[in-house]
């Protein structure tokens, strides 16, 4: 069971997201139905993303900031709810919990108002949870500003003290057409077709990772994803693709 809070977004801006990444189709033909009710197989793909999501409600759950956003909160949710799991179906459910993003985490006790104290308090609260509940905690967080367009490095983790240290695995991204648009040294190429049968190639971005710290396994180095982010959707890159973009990225 996924249980995802948002401390960013919305629930009502995150569901046609999940719909969308289900059904294939854009983030807007989900939000706004009436500017493409004339087209019949993405109102029918709509409709079953949204069926695909009822039907999948015992198995994830969605909590925005409206809800809560402190650690305390947090943790006394996951605990509550691996409670009502385990009443359900015991021994059955693994609960996976998942937070974006860890910098807009909010602490109710008192005397943590200096930043590296809070998400020290806040990192610990997360470590006691998941060896609690044996559940994985996954969180994304925030950079500081990193000058020149250049890959992050771990250090770049605002805060990066204990957060750095605990972590048993550290994922660095980096969207090279986010910050340099039609400059973007790596990308992709999508061929549309305008509604006058016209063929149009576009740049597209290409979501690095950086797998920096592995506690899991041997894996180093750099995966790529293909990202469409009108459908909020990511394609895992081909070997082949995967070489070119490296070669992109040493220029």
């Amino acid at each position: 069971y996924c249980i995802y809070f948002s401390l960013d977004d919305t629930n009502n801006e995150l569901i046609p997201r999940l719909v969308a990444i289900d059904q294939k189709i854009k983030i807007n033909a989900v939000s706004f139905p009436k500017k493409y009710e004339h087209n019949k197989e993405i109102m029918e793909k709509r409709e079953q993303g949204f069926e695909n999501l009822k039907e999948n409600v015992k198995y994830i759950g969605m909590q925005d900031a409206n809800e809560g956003s402190s650690i305390e909160y947090i943790v006394e949710t996951c605990k509550d709810l691996q409670i009502q799991l385990d009443e359900m179906e015991p021994n059955v459910y693994t609960l996976v919990i998942i937070i974006d993003n860890f910098h807009d985490i909010d602490v109710d006790a008192k005397g943590y108002t200096e930043d590296n104290a809070r998400y020290d308090f806040i990192t610990d609260k997360l470590m006691k949870l998941a060896y609690d509940l044996d559940s994985p905690i996954i969180c994304s967080a925030e950079f500081k500003k990193i000058s020149g367009g250049r890959r992050p490095q771990r250090d770049d983790i605002r805060s990066s003290g204990k957060i750095s240290y605990a972590s048993k695995n550290i994922m660095l991204c980096h969207n090279d057409y986010s910050i340099r648009q039609e400059q973007a040294g790596v990308f992709w190429e999508l061929t549309d077709q305008s509604e006058f049968g016209e063929e149009t190639t576009r740049k597209m971005p290409v979501w690095e990772v950086q797998i920096d710290k592995n506690k899991f396994g041997s894996q180093k180095g750099r995966l790529f994803w293909e990202f469409i982010p009108e459908m909020s959707t990511f394609r895992e890159s081909s070997k082949e693709n995967s070489l070119k973009y490296t070669q992109m990225l040493q220029g």
